[in-house]
């Protein structure tokens, strides 16, 4: 019977050739070891593998300036968890500006606008563009006035 993590894998031969290892010939207790020896090393290397790609891309300053500027001229969190469309509106110029005109990860924009997935900014980018596309008034109001915003802060920052 097998203990530990490191016994669990004695059982394969020193060349790890699984396809020759006979797994009928063990015993139920060592099977169910050698499985949770499995499951906790591909835990540790999805764990070790997640923590280097959630950390490859600094922040950068600026954007996350950008966003301060930004809040602090229209008056309220543009960060803040909600679904009015002041504040989505206002995200999404922010999220296209940053995505076409930074080298900032996708991670990293939405961590500045305080949403909790990167794979909404696809989502963001694409309201962005068919809101301009069909000249939603209320949208290009807001879109105007935060480009306006945008420029402001890159000819004040030299960016």
């Amino acid at each position: 019977m097998l203990h530990n993590c490191s016994n669990s894998f004695n059982i394969l031969d020193n060349n790890r050739n699984f396809n020759k290892m006979n797994l009928k010939e063990l015993t139920n207790e060592e099977l169910v070891s050698l499985r949770s020896s499995i499951s906790l090393e591909l835990f540790r290397r999805n764990e070790r593998h997640t923590t280097l790609r959630r950390y490859k891309m600094p922040k950068l300053k600026s954007s996350q300036m950008l966003v301060s500027y930004i809040s602090k001229n229209v008056g309220y969190d543009v960060t803040a968890n909600n679904r009015r469309g002041k504040y989505t509106f206002v995200r999404y110029v922010i999220a296209n500006y940053l995505l076409s005109n930074t080298n900032d990860s996708k991670e990293n924009i939405v961590s500045y606008l305080g949403i909790s997935h990167h794979s909404t900014i696809y989502n963001m980018i694409l309201k962005h563009n068919n809101l301009l596309s069909t000249n939603d008034a209320e949208y290009i109001i807001y879109n105007d006035r935060i480009s306006k915003l945008i420029k402001e802060f890159t000819s004040n920052n030299n960016l």
